[in-house]
Parts: C-alpha cells; structure tokens; sequence
C-alpha cells in the first residue's frame, strides 16, 4: 500500500510540475533549423537557435541564414528561409487555441494537408491555404498557390486562387479580379519541389514548338487539314473544326496544344481546347498547361515527336556540282525555282537576263598557273623612279643569273 501511494504521489508532483511550468499548453508550433534564427518573445528578448525548441504563442521567429520550418498542428507546416520573419498569433478555432502566422517580411512556403486549412495574415489580407503555396512580403504581395487551392479575404473581398496561378496585390489595393498564371524561377527551391517536372517538360515542349514553326512550309499546320494530318485522332473528335482552329497560331503551338487536349481527361474535348489555349495566350509555359489538365509526361512528348515526324523535314542544303565537270552552275531563282526549274518563260535552266532570270556563272574545268614576268618585254614603269629602278635592277640580275646557268 506504501509503495502505491508513493507512485501516485510522484506522478501528481510530475503533473503540478508540468502545469506550472506552462507544458506544451503555451506551445504553438515547433522549430527546426538549418542554419541560424533568431526566436523573440513579446518582451522583445531575442535567444538565437540553431536546433530544435518550441515556439510560444505571440513569439517571433527570424531566420538569418539557412532555412527552417515551423511545424503547427494538424500536420500543418510552414517552411522558411533567409529573411523569414514570422509571428506566431494566438486566436480562436472553435473550442482551441491554434496559431496563425502573420509574415512581416520575406517569403514563406505555407502547406496544409487535404481537409484541412492553414490561414496566413500579411498587409491586411488573409491567405487561406489549402494545399501549397508561396506567399511573399515585397514592394507588392504575391501569393503563388502550387496545388489545392487558396482564397484571399480583405476585409469584404475574397477571391481565390487555383492552383498553378498567382496574384499580385499592391499595398493597400484591391484584389484582382482574375488570377494570372504562376511565373516560376528555375533556381527558386519552392518552385523545384513542386514544379521540376512541369519545368522539364516545358523546355521540351517549347523546343518542338519553335522548332516545328520554324521548319514549317506557309501551310504546314495551318488549317484543320492539315492539323488532323500531324494528329490523326483528331478526326474522331466531332466538336474539332474551324469553330475551335485558330489559323494565325503558329503551327509548332497548335500542334503541342493540340496533342495535350488529346491526352487530357479533364472535361469534354471543347472544354479542354479552350483551357489549354485560354491557360497559354495568358502566358503559362507549356509544361503547367500540361500539368494543369493532368497530362503525363511521356505519352505527350511521344505524341508530339509522332506528330513532328508526319509533317514536313527539315529544309536540305542544294548541292553544288563538281567543279571539275565543267559546265555552268545555274544560280537559285529569286522567284522561287530551284536549279533545274523554269524560268518566267517556262524554260528550264533558262539564262536569260530580266525579271526572274537565272544567271549562269562558268565553271572553268582547268586551272592555269600565273605566268611570271617576262623579261624581254621591256623595263617595268610605275611611274615611280625609286620602285621602277628597283624592280628593274633586281630582274637583270635574275636574268644574268638564268642565263649563265642556262648556258643562254
């Protein structure tokens, strides 16, 4: 019976200890870095860390150098890096007390899970994440959502971002109506952990766009023809024709907005088109297009090689003759004909001069080595003195030489 009471009465010392040390019940979120940060308490005293701790309601935490993520509840996440600024606020959800960030400068990467939702406050607007998303404290706020979605409340305002767009909002401005696709930075981290395979894909895809366009003949790809021509499943699509086809499009865009509709699954095959196209003439790069329809990766990049390799090669050099053969070489045609096609009169190989005439250049079939000065013809006379007499004086010399040699 002794032994019982003393258990109990550790175990209650434990439980007071904890209660009036604070326990975790002061604990909003908690830190990690890799780095350096600074943790300031609402009395204004800063401890600097470089491991782990919890971080208390009202607390700020600044890093300055490194990165750092500050891990809430309900798997909820924020993520840091040099120049992160962030206070953890303190308010009301439902019954609990749950912390809600409020950035005061620089960039955060906020991440909630399915089903739930993690609100950020910067600039007098509310960043309601449900997914992930970059928000950034500048000259402007700019909210950047990556997948999920996010909404933006400003006092009466709301709008929402989807995924794969941004909005930028000037300070003290109003929200935008419309969201603009997401400008990404290649050698932004963020950007890579979400996006590296829509950036792969769109730097292919941008390359077979201009490529096509450029090696393509002033019809090649140009109407619905010839498109159904490069992608034949288009012909088994009833709401593909001219309604849809945009003729002034480049023909390397059409042919990649194209093959990404086929590939899609999101929508009818109209809905599709117009959220492909609507998404690029915005500005997207090709590989969120792709992305935001749920396009993979290889079956769209071996439909567009397929659809390259139906359409027209690339332009080939015209060979020159051989020299040696002899003969004119016909010059190309300024008015289109190759060598070998026909003149303005219907001639072929014609020379004549005029419009659209093809001038000949003779090929000599041999060489003939320069001849030198002949002596006998005569003093040179340049009408310099001093490089006459030199030029004179210097060819006796040779020819005595020659001829004592020669016995002439």
């Amino acid at each position: 019976m002794m032994r019982w009471r003393l258990v109990l009465a550790a175990a209650l010392l434990l439980f007071l200890g904890g209660a009036c040390s604070g326990g975790d019940g002061d604990s909003a979120a908690r830190l990690t870095v890799d780095g350096k940060a600074e943790v300031a308490d609402p009395d204004g005293k800063v401890e600097e860390e470089r491991g782990s701790r919890s971080v208390k309601f009202g607390e700020r935490v600044k890093v300055l150098e490194g990165t750092a993520s500050l891990r809430l509840s309900d798997d909820r996440e924020l993520e840091l890096r040099t120049g992160s600024n962030v206070v953890l606020q303190e308010v009301e959800d439902g019954e609990r007390r749950v912390a809600q960030p409020v950035l005061l400068e620089a960039d955060l990467l906020v991440q909630a899970p399915l089903g739930a939702r993690l609100i950020v406050s910067t600039e007098g607007t509310d960043v309601i994440v449900s997914g992930g998303a970059q928000v950034s404290r500048g000259s402007v706020l700019v909210v950047s959502s990556y997948d999920g979605a996010v909404e933006l409340r400003s006092g009466d305002q709301l709008t929402t971002v989807p995924a794969l767009r941004q909005v930028s909002i000037a300070a003290g401005g109003a929200l935008p109506a419309e969201p603009s696709p997401l400008v990404y930075d290649v050698d932004d981290s963020w950007d890579r952990q979400f996006l590296s395979d829509a950036i792969e894909v769109g730097n292919q895809l941008e390359a077979r766009s201009k490529g096509f366009s450029a090696q393509a003949r002033p019809t090649d790809g140009r109407t619905v023809e010839a498109l159904v021509e490069l992608l034949p499943a288009l012909a088994a699509q009833p709401e593909f024709g001219p309604a849809l086809f945009d003729a002034v499009r480049p023909p390397g865009e059409s042919l990649v907005g194209a093959a990404i509709v086929l590939e899609g699954t999101r929508g009818t095959f109209a809905e599709r088109w117009a959220g492909v196209f609507s998404f690029r003439d915005d500005g997207a790069q090709w590989g969120l297009v792709a992305l935001d329809q749920g396009v993979e990766r290889s079956p769209l990049l071996a439909a567009v090689d397929a659809a390259i390799g139906r359409g027209p090669r690339p332009f080939e050099p015209i060979p020159l003759p051989d020299p040696s053969a002899g003969g004119d070489v016909a010059l190309p045609d300024p008015q289109g004909s190759g060598p070998g096609g026909t003149g303005p009169g219907g001639t072929p190989g014609t020379t004549a001069s005029g419009s659209g005439s093809r001038p000949t250049v003779p090929v000599p079939t041999t060489v003939s080595p320069p001849t030198p000065p002949n002596p006998d013809s005569g003093p040179v006379n340049t009408g310099i003195p001093l490089l006459d007499d030199t030029i004179n004086a210097l060819v006796e010399t040779l020819s005595g030489l020659l001829a004592s040699l020669g016995g002439s």
